[in-house]
């Protein structure tokens, strides 16, 4: 959606003649797709992801909101995993990971990614792909992002799965 401005779309406008009903009904349905498009832009220009620590069971999880330059950080640390054969990624009770997804509510073409212990499950408009974190690096970073947003006491329990590989 390149070229998107008030002065593009009222030029678009000015240029179409009204000369019947249905010369309205284009306008508007422009207008609409217009009003569509650059909510589109807006939302793609937030704040980057969406990160929840699934952890809970009956009541929410903790979540927050990556900046710009953590998202940057998130995207170069994905693009350097390599694909690994489909994981099953554990449904146990307690901590079951990060989920992290664009937007909220996340668009179905954009990615949402579950990452627990060493696997990265990766699903796009239901099509799953899975990574290797053999040193959990990203369930690292994650963690370090989420110290102002949990409570301490919840922090420690989550650093001692995580540098305890799970294991009591």
């Amino acid at each position: 959606m390149k070229n998107v401005s008030k002065r593009n779309i009222l030029k678009l406008l000015w240029q179409t003649e009204l000369s019947t009903p249905h010369d309205l009904n284009k306008i508007l349905l422009l207008v609409g797709f217009i009003v569509l498009a650059l909510m589109t832009l807006v939302s793609c220009q937030g704040n980057g992801y969406h990160v929840e620590l699934d952890i809970f069971s009956g009541r929410p999880n903790p979540t927050w909101n990556l900046t710009r330059a953590e998202t940057k950080t998130l995207m170069t640390m994905l693009g350097s995993l390599s694909i690994t054969p489909s994981v099953k990624i554990p449904d146990n009770l307690g901590y079951r990971g990060f989920m992290i997804k664009q937007g909220e509510p996340p668009s179905t073409r954009q990615p949402v990614y579950i990452i627990y212990h060493d696997v990265i499950q990766q699903s796009v408009a239901g099509v799953e792909s899975y990574y290797n974190d053999p040193d959990r690096q990203i369930e690292r970073w994650l963690l370090l992002t989420a110290k102002d947003h949990i409570d301490a006491g919840l922090y420690q329990i989550i650093q001692g799965d995580v540098e305890n590989n799970g294991n009591p």
